[in-house]
Formats: C-alpha cells, sequence, structure tokens
C-alpha cells in the first residue's frame, strides 16, 4: 500500500447525524473510530442537526445548521477552508449533493482532493420529477461529477450503474463498501418451532421503494401460512409517506397473522428488533447497496429480498435463491411462504450470512479506506514532486 509522506488526515461530511439517529449515517462514526486507529486524523462535519460542536460516540462532530438553511453551505465553505489551513487535505462528503457541489467547486482553489459517496439506482424514479428539476439536478450531478477527484459507491454492480447512467468515468471509480460492527450485530438463536413465527421489515417507508407494490402478496401469503396453525407477526419498523398505503393493506390480514407498524427507531435500538426475528424480509423496489441486509446478514438471519440495486452482490449461493426479480411481487410472497414453512433451511442461510457478511466488518472496511486514501494522498504528493522537478 502506497504510503504517503504527508499526515493522514481527512474531513468527512455528512449530511446529518445523532446519537438518536434513526438512519444509518450513525454507523459511520464506529468506521471513522477504526480509521483513527489506522493514524488517520478526522474531522467529523454534519450538515444539520445541530448547532457548534458536540460530542457523539466519541467524536466532535461540527454542525453547520440546526434547520438546513442555505446559510449553512457558506458556514461549510468556511470552515473546509480553515480546515485546510490545518493541513487537512482530503474531502469524504457522503450523499449530500448541495455538500459535494461546494466541496468540488473549492477544490482546484483551495488544493484539496474531494470523494463523494453515492449509491442508490433511482434513475427511473428521478424521472418523474417535473422537467426544470431534472435539469437542475442534472447539472449539480455533472458539475459534481466534474469537479471531484474520486466518486466511490458500493457493491461492485454500482460501479456499472454509474458509469453507465451518469457517464462517471471508470478512473474516478472506487469501490468501498458499507461496513457493520459484527460484535454490535450478533447471530441470534434459530427459534424453536413452537413459538410464533416472526418476519422483520426495516427501512424508511419511502415511495422510491415502493414497499406497497409487495405488501399485498406477503399479507396474503403469511395468512395463509398462519391459516395452518401457527401464528404469525409481521413487524414494520419505520416511518415514511407510505405508512397510510401499507397500514390499509395490513388490515386484511388474517388467518393469525398480526401486522404491527412500530414507526421510526432510533438506529441504536434496532438491534432489539433483529434479536427477535425469525426472518427478515426487504420488499424494496429502489436500493444501492442496503445496510439493512448486512445488518440482518450479521444477526445470521435468513433474508427474501428483491434484487434491487445491489443487493444480489451482498449475498452467498443458498441465500440468492430467495432473491425475487423487483418486479415480481408474487415470486417475492412464494419464496417468503416457501421459507417460513423450512426452519432448517432458514438456518442454513442464516449460518452462510453469517459467514459472508465478515467482508462487510468494520474492520476490513477500515483497511479498504485507508489503502483507497493513502493512495489519493500519495498520487497528490507525487504529482506535486513532478510540478517542483520541472520549476
Amino acid at each position: 500500500m502506497p504510503q504517503p509522506t504527508s499526515d493522514k488526515k481527512l474531513v468527512y461530511v455528512l449530511n446529518y447525524v445523532n446519537a438518536d439517529d434513526t438512519q444509518h449515517f450513525v454507523h459511520v462514526l464506529n468506521l471513522l473510530t477504526r480509521l483513527k486507529e489506522l493514524g488517520w486524523s478526522v474531522t467529523v462535519i454534519s450538515e444539520k442537526g445541530g448547532e457548534g460542536v458536540q460530542s457523539i460516540l466519541g467524536h466532535d462532530v461540527h454542525y453547520m445548521s440546526r434547520d438546513g438553511g442555505w446559510s449553512r453551505l457558506l458556514r461549510l465553505a468556511k470552515t473546509l477552508i480553515g480546515l485546510r489551513r490545518q493541513g487537512y487535505r482530503l474531502i469524504f462528503v457522503r450523499i449530500s449533493r448541495p455538500a459535494a457541489l461546494v466541496a468540488a467547486l473549492l477544490a482546484r482553489p483551495f488544493g484539496w482532493k474531494t470523494l463523494y459517496w453515492l449509491s442508490g439506482a433511482t434513475d427511473d424514479f428521478n424521472s418523474r420529477q417535473p422537467l426544470v428539476r431534472r435539469s437542475i439536478d442534472a447539472a449539480i450531478l455533472k458539475t459534481i461529477f466534474t469537479g471531484i477527484h474520486r466518486f466511490v459507491t458500493g457493491p461492485e454492480s454500482m460501479i456499472t450503474y454509474y458509469q453507465t447512467v451518469y457517464r462517471v468515468p471508470a478512473r474516478k471509480c472506487v469501490l468501498l463498501y458499507n461496513d457493520i460492527d459484527v460484535d454490535r450485530y450478533q447471530a441470534t438463536t434459530p427459534s424453536a418451532p413452537a413459538r410464533d413465527l416472526s418476519i422483520l421489515i426495516l427501512h424508511r417507508l419511502s415511495p422510491v421503494r415502493e414497499t406497497d407494490r409487495y405488501m399485498p402478496g406477503i399479507v396474503a401469503a403469511l395468512s395463509e401460512y398462519a391459516a395452518q396453525g401457527q401464528r404469525v407477526r409481521l413487524n414494520i419498523v419505520g416511518d415514511g409517506p407510505e405508512r397510510p398505503a401499507l397500514e390499509k393493506t395490513a388490515a386484511a390480514a388474517s388467518g393469525g397473522l398480526e401486522v404491527v407498524f412500530h414507526g421510526a427507531v432510533p438506529n441504536r435500538r434496532v438491534h432489539e428488533f433483529y434479536k427477535t426475528a425469525d426472518i427478515f424480509i426487504m420488499p424494496s423496489y429502489r436500493e444501492g447497496f442496503p445496510r439493512v441486509i448486512i445488518e440482518a446478514m450479521a444477526m445470521g438471519l435468513p433474508i427474501v429480498t428483491t434484487d434491487a440495486g445491489g443487493t444480489r452482490d451482498l449475498l452467498g449461493p443458498q441465500q440468492s435463491e430467495f432473491v425475487a426479480a423487483r418486479d415480481d411481487a408474487a415470486a417475492f410472497a412464494a419464496k417468503l411462504k416457501s421459507l417460513a414453512a423450512a426452519p432448517n433451511k432458514r438456518r442454513e442461510l442464516g449460518a452462510e450470512n453469517r459467514r459472508e457478511v465478515m467482508r462487510f466488518s468494520t474492520s476490513a472496511v477500515a483497511h479498504m479506506y485507508d489503502e483507497a486514501l493513502s493512495t489519493l494522498l500519495a498520487d497528490g504528493e507525487q504529482q506535486r514532486d513532478v510540478r517542483v522537478d520541472h520549476a
């Protein structure tokens, strides 16, 4: 691995982070702790969610704004320039387009390198937006992709997606995984046949995911299975615009099926729901690198999912048998019903998932980051040396 001649310093920009976060951004802080152990000095910036500097899970997080107003971008620019003067030359922006735009536009005049992480196959959904909005979004993305030094995504198929759909040059693309704390997410004890069967859905109920297209089949399949004599509980953790439609469909549950909506739950508590589950399902039409899948894998849960985004890349050969095409809601329901009736198969899948998930462990992913970031720093040092030699 190339060794940079300058200090390892990284600015990591999130659009939001909080200890009680119901999204997955809080995961990143554990990864950044591992990067510190590998010799990196890391400054964390949160665009929204607070004011001043707050200590979150061992990191001093610099907040740009409480409510997300446009003034945060000016504050972000000033903060990044100040950090550049302290020797920081790498800016890593996760998801936020406004932050990536600021970092990309200022990269050349202030001499830093910008990495932008994004994962999500949503071009067909975005095409439904009004023409003016689509044009503005396209112009912003083009400016970002032009100005950044590296575009970061994962898993593997998402590299191809962004190169094909958004024309991101291959030379700029870097593969980095989402990570999972395998010590926090520990495998559950297989359920006894006599216990109620527990099924778990855990994600934001967003129109992007179109969970409502799968819900009628899920309710029908589980109702039919429960009518054979075993009670079934479907726990839905998450909130969002789709919830009313899902609740309406869930009202059709019968035959011993109970559907419970828990709403949004802080990420630090989600493992409590995984622990009581027998099967995890991800009925989603659009994804990128779904972190809930690797959470369920780490818990040793069998999974029924669609092939949205890069989902297939995450799974082993046995678990891949329970991946339905995203356009085939009937196949999703059939696979769920089949797995509900097969406790031995569930145990096999859980064991395979626990093995497969180790490549996404925080330790493994931290080393991926260390190599990619160190290489980019080393490239910068070499280029600077060349300029000095030609002077």
